[in-house]
């Protein structure tokens, strides 16, 4: 009996989760800057949506996978990056920044 492709991604990212959690807590350079500065420390608002687009993406692709044929997966995977992309320019355009993405 095969396993779904959730329960397969879950696993994936279940995984994922443990590795990188004790990486965390085993090194010591890590253990302590989680300790004292917290586990999102130095992330700004560009990093922490891109870890969200980049997670959304990822089951979005598993359920086209799922659900439709190569076609639309490649349609979908050619249109993300370019409407992320437009989405971040008409954002930087909007509040009067250009070209300079630190904030």
């Amino acid at each position: 009996m095969e396993d779904s492709i959730l329960l397969q991604n879950t696993k994936l990212y279940m995984f994922g989760v443990i590795f990188n959690t004790v990486t965390l807590f085993l090194r010591p350079e890590f253990r302590y800057h989680f300790v004292n500065c917290g586990l999102f420390y130095g992330y700004n608002r560009h990093a922490t949506l891109l870890i969200v687009v980049t997670a959304f993406f990822g089951l979005t692709v598993a359920l086209i996978l799922k659900f439709r044929d190569n076609m639309f997966h490649d349609y979908v995977i050619s249109f993300v990056p370019r409407l992320s992309s437009d989405v971040d320019v008409l954002s930087n355009c909007a509040r009067g920044v250009v070209g300079d993405f630190y904030f």
